[in-house]
């Protein structure tokens, strides 16, 4: 029985305020091409999105990991040795993974049908950084649990 699964939308994250604003359930929907992408998150689809809007030319493409590469890196069951090529052929690419980095605020996020194009954010170390797009690859749940069948 396959029931499907959903993005999992962390606290704090304003989606419903900006066309801007994706996680993995609306990625697909995205109908311009950015010139910066920020995406929290190192697991599987953060890493895949990553590689995609890399290959597709946006120039300034970011990984924000809460912790540490190896440590989230570890959690995917991810080989080390694989996991340290694929760090470094992501940044040789030019995408930055910038470690123990996270989001503490979004200072400003344009409403949708703005001319505004970037978001602003307070980073947890207290500097900002703005961005075209911001993906939330922070992970995705099972739909529906049904007790009779055991799921």
């Amino acid at each position: 029985v396959c029931t499907g699964s959903k993005s999992t939308r962390l606290p704090g994250i304003p989606f419903e305020e900006s066309h801007r604003i994706f996680d993995s359930d609306t990625i697909n929907l995205l109908g311009y091409f950015p010139r910066s992408v920020t995406i929290s998150g190192l697991g599987i689809i953060g890493i895949e999105f990553a590689n995609i809007f890399n290959a597709l030319g946006v120039k300034d493409v970011n990984i924000l990991v809460r912790g540490d590469v190896e440590t989230s890196t570890k959690k995917l069951g991810m080989d080390m040795d694989v996991a340290n090529e694929l760090m470094r052929l992501l940044k040789k690419s030019g995408v930055k993974v910038l470690e123990g980095t996270s989001v503490s605020e979004f200072s400003y996020v344009p409403p949708p049908g703005a001319d505004d194009e970037y978001i602003e954010m307070k980073l947890n170390d207290g500097s900002t950084m703005q961005t075209d797009l911001f993906f939330a690859a922070t992970g995705r749940y099972p739909v529906g649990k049904n007790e009779e069948t055991g799921l």
